[in-house]
Parts: C-alpha cells; structure tokens; sequence
C-alpha cells in the first residue's frame, strides 16, 4: 500500500500547485516536521486546494501518482452509479410520508436482501392488542 504522506508527494503536489515557497519551506520538508506544523501544513493545502476543482485535483493527483479520491456529499449519492449498480436504496411508501429512500440492509440471506420497512407508529397496533388481551381473558 502506498503512503498518501510520502515527502515525495508532498513536493509534487506543491510544485503542481505552483508553491515553490511551499516545497522548500522546512515545516513541510519531512513527515516528522510535517506533523509537528500539521496545522499550517492543512490550511495550506486548504487554501490550494480551494483554488481549483475536485475533478481537477483528482485529474492532477492520478498524473502525479499522489493517492487521492473524491469525498462524496450526501447529495452525491444517489446519482453514485456504483450505489445503483448494487442495489444500496430501497424505497418505501408510506401513507403518512409519501415515497422514502433508505439504504439496504448491509447483509445479506441466502444471497437475497431482507426487507426493508418502517416500524410502527406509536399506538398503530393499541387496539389490535387489546382486543387479542381482551380475548385471551374471556377464555377459561
């Protein structure tokens, strides 16, 4: 497994950011000074990072051979095609709420998804139990 902290990918991604002050600055020159200034070492990077786009950083860190992904939002996935491809949302209608989504169930029986469905409602079932109460006392 490849370390996404190496000094290495430190200097390319500075160097691919235009930073040169950034690859010879001494604070970030190893990963021992690196942790000792880790917070000036991530609000730098934030501030690079912020000057270009997602798909532009992924792009660029592949080039580089800097271990890199994406981090997706909540809002990203449901579009994520890996998601789709697997099945991962379930939906449900419920009366009172309309259609809902909800992830799947994580295992699996005998290869098939378990049931997805909502629990039930404070007082759903009172009557239903206390006619069943109501009938088992009647009984001798």
């Amino acid at each position: 497994m490849r370390n996404a902290d190496t000094d290495a990918h430190w200097r390319r991604f500075f160097a691919e950011a235009g930073r040169p002050d950034a690859v010879s600055d001494p604070r970030f020159a190893s990963m021992a000074e690196r942790t000792r200034n880790i917070d000036a070492l991530y609000g730098l990077a934030a501030e690079i990072i912020a000057m270009r786009g997602t798909a532009d950083w992924v792009e660029a860190c592949e080039r580089l051979e800097i271990p890199a992904a994406r981090v997706n939002g909540l809002e990203d996935l449901e579009r994520d095609e890996h998601l789709k491809a697997t099945g991962f949302f379930r939906t449900i209608e419920d009366p009172a709420m309309g259609t809902l989504r909800f992830p799947g169930p994580p295992v699996r029986i005998d290869r098939e998804p378990l049931p997805v469905r909502m629990p039930p409602r404070l007082g759903e079932h009172t009557e239903e139990l206390l006619r069943e109460i109501s009938a088992c006392e009647e009984r001798p």
